[in-house]
């Protein structure tokens, strides 16, 4: 997120199984804060969009929504570029740390359930998804895996133990705030 923010939900919490899996996740989105993916997506957006815009744009409109869809087509490229980036990225820092990076994996097929169970990848042609297909990304870290020639000498991580819901009203975050009341100067004291 804008700022440099990793943002994890209870959704994904209650998705993985293993920390493992929970730090495959956090190291592709790192990846992405570490490659400077947004910035160089923002720049790439509008560079192209722009260019689209003048060498597209005619007296119709029809050139003009030419020259969006244009854009966004390479937008989206570079989007999934920067997902395969951080994939690999990911990858190389879960290695690094001496963690099992198969959590990558696993967290990429858990998802890949719940796509072919709800069916997305049957509506959007690959060519307008902003990620790669993720049996393709799932086959690319597979032969890194198998590349890698061990899979034992790991940090050996405990377990997850929080607790995972499963009713609708309990996913909702709560966060207790408590804001400090501000004391007038009247009271005494300074802010």
């Amino acid at each position: 997120m804008p700022g440099e923010f990793v943002v994890v939900h209870k959704g994904l919490l209650n998705m993985v199984d293993t920390p493992e899996q929970l730090l495959g996740v956090l190291a592709h989105e790192l990846a992405h804060e570490t490659q400077r993916h947004m910035i160089r997506q923002r720049i790439a957006a509008e560079g192209s969009l722009a260019v689209f815009g003048v060498f597209i744009r005619g007296k119709q409109a029809t050139g003009s929504v030419l020259g969006m869809g244009s854009g966004i087509l390479v937008i989206q490229g570079f989007s999934r570029q920067n997902e395969a980036e951080a994939d690999a990225v990911g990858w190389k820092y879960l290695v690094a740390a001496n963690i099992n990076p198969h959590g990558l994996i696993e967290s990429f097929e858990k998802l890949k359930v719940e796509e072919d169970k709800f069916g997305f990848g049957r509506f959007v042609p690959q060519s307008l998804n902003s990620h790669p297909a993720l049996s393709w990304r799932i086959a690319t870290l597979d032969k890194k895996w198998k590349a890698l020639g061990r899979t034992n000498e790991f940090i050996d991580l405990p377990p997850i133990t929080w607790a995972k819901s499963t009713n609708a009203a309990e996913e909702r975050l709560k966060v207790p705030f408590d804001f400090p009341k501000k004391k007038r100067a009247a009271d005494g004291d300074d802010e």
